[in-house]
């Protein structure tokens, strides 16, 4: 579990459709990051590894990445986005972020804030790529030349990716959202937000949903005007990502929360079973998939399968001598995830029948963030 607020890990997961809806492109290989800064590419078929890549820096990682046709672009805590080979897990570039020669001009002080890159992915947009790091900039680079294009500044650490609305850029700048003009980096527009938030922006129909550290809901449209808010009757410590139904939006910490999204009204709220041990009391919500009529979620002992409508859990299994870490991920019948035993398991919908797909995927467990990010392709 992360003992860092910063660290939203599940900025811009992207569900998968079940298999009754329309039928996607078959999916072949599962990639997964892992909080050691370890990349792995698992051949679903045989469960064997079509490529690793170690990193040997003793970091802890934030562990996201962007996925492009043949290559994945990867960002380390430690300012480094490097581009990979999907295929082959070849490094073809390595791009350091530094300090803009003129950031002392906006006069903000960051001389006692180590410069690092917290839950970037960072988002692709044409031949540009756009992160914030905790300097307070957001760039945007090209691929190819590596040569910084324009630079926002705000005035304390970024602490997650930036996303795309409407052609514009939308920033999370922790006290307000703010949206960027694409080509110069410069302010558009600013929302104020009541209570900080810390986890990139959703975009969703056309509209953005921002979810603030409380568990506060604001929905906005692209000029950033306000069309409703939530305030949970019971603060939250909020660290995963906003998730979309059809009609509702669901998230959670160690309870999980279901709103209309039309208008924001509650539609049920239920406390997530928990397990004690080392940590205590612990059914921190860890990440969720949304499933046609069911959503299912882990928390670090259980594993969820809950009714949409009501709040009601159909299924659960309990990991008893083990927990699962990071996110859960479906595909073509079955749920993926990790364990602290450093190995990838699925189990098919029925939570009964858990099969081992690869072993020694490296994790640290007494690191002091806990998690992990998967994508297929």
């Amino acid at each position: 579990m992360r003992s860092f607020l910063y660290a939203g890990f599940f900025l811009l997961g992207i569900g998968l459709s079940a298999c009754t809806r329309k039928q996607e492109p078959i999916k072949t290989n599962l990639l997964i990051a892992t909080n050691n800064g370890d990349l792995y590419n698992v051949n679903l078929a045989t469960g064997k590894l079509q490529w690793q890549i170690l990193d040997q820096r003793n970091n802890d990682e934030l562990t996201y990445f962007t996925q492009q046709d043949q290559t994945i672009l990867r960002a380390y805590s430690d300012k480094r986005i490097v581009e990979i080979d999907k295929q082959t897990g070849k490094i073809n570039w390595v791009f350091t972020d530094e300090v803009s020669p003129n950031q002392a001009e906006y006069g903000y002080n960051f001389s006692g804030v180590s410069h690092l890159l917290f839950a970037q992915y960072p988002i692709i947009q044409g031949r540009n790529f756009i992160f914030g790091s905790s300097q307070g900039e957001f760039k945007s680079v090209d691929q190819k030349t590596r040569k910084v294009k324009w630079t926002h500044q705000i005035h304390q650490p970024v602490y997650c990716s930036p996303v795309m609305f409407n052609n514009k850029v939308v920033i999370n700048a922790s006290s307000s959202i703010r949206t960027l003009n694409l080509t110069d980096g410069k302010r558009i527009a600013t929302f104020d937000l009541e209570t900080p938030a810390f986890l990139a922006p959703i975009v969703k129909d056309n509209l953005l949903y921002v979810v603030d550290e409380h568990g506060g809901v604001y929905c906005l449209d692209a000029n950033l005007n306000l069309s409703w808010k939530h305030k949970p009757e019971i603060a939250m410590f909020q660290q995963t990502k906003l998730n979309f139904s059809e009609k509702d939006i669901i998230y959670g910490d160690t309870a999980m929360i279901s709103l209309k999204k039309r208008g924001g009204e509650l539609n049920w709220r239920i406390v997530l079973p928990h397990q004690i041990d080392k940590k205590g009391k612990n059914n921190l919500l860890q990440s969720m998939e949304v499933m046609d009529d069911v959503i299912v979620a882990n928390t670090p002992h259980y594993l969820l399968v809950i009714d949409q409508d009501n709040g009601e859990v159909l299924k659960q299994k309990h990991f008893a001598d083990r927990e699962t870490i990071g996110q859960i991920k479906y595909y073509n019948g079955f749920y993926y995830y990790l364990c602290s035993d450093n190995n990838l398991y699925k189990i098919d919908q029925d939570l009964k029948e858990e099969i081992l797909v690869a072993k020694n995927i490296r994790y640290q467990t007494e690191r002091a963030i806990d998690d992990t990010y998967i994508e297929l392709y």
